[in-house]
Order: structure tokens, then sequence, then C-alpha cells
């Protein structure tokens, strides 16, 4: 995976588990998941897709949820590295 500063949105973080597996993206799931909680999100979707304990398909399902139903002016990118 690039380890270059890059702004990620739902639809980057779907395309990376898709070819990774959401396990490798822990850490990019963890920053988008407190970027979503600091615009003021609060949602189950979010608490199952940061819960490392949850089955992948079950995390990965949530993360699926979250790309179809958020409109795009509502949705926050985390700035990674």
């Amino acid at each position: 995976m690039n380890t270059r500063t890059l702004q990620r949105s739902t639809a980057d973080l779907a395309a990376l588990a898709a070819e990774h597996g959401i396990e490798a993206i822990n850490d990019l799931i963890d920053q988008y998941v407190t970027a979503q909680r600091c615009s003021g999100a609060c949602n189950v979707l979010l608490t199952i897709l940061a819960d490392r304990t949850q089955p992948a398909v079950a995390r990965e399902r949530a993360l699926g949820r979250l790309w179809g139903t958020a409109p795009a002016r509502d949705r926050v990118s985390a700035r990674v590295a």
C-alpha cells in the first residue's frame, strides 16, 4: 500500500479493504472513524467498523453500508500518512 499522505474517503477505504482485507487497513479505519466522530457522526455502523473484535465480514459490511448511505456532501475524509 502507498504510505504517502492522502485524503481517505469511504470509497478509498472500501477499495483498500477489497484489495488487502480489512485487517490490513485497521489504522486507516481507526483514523476514518475518528474523523467521522469528530465531525459529529454517531452511528452503529461506525461502532462495528471500529471494533476489531467483530468478524471481518461484519466490519466490511458496515464499511459498505456507510459508503452507500452517506450523502457525498456529508462524507468526511481522514488525513492519514
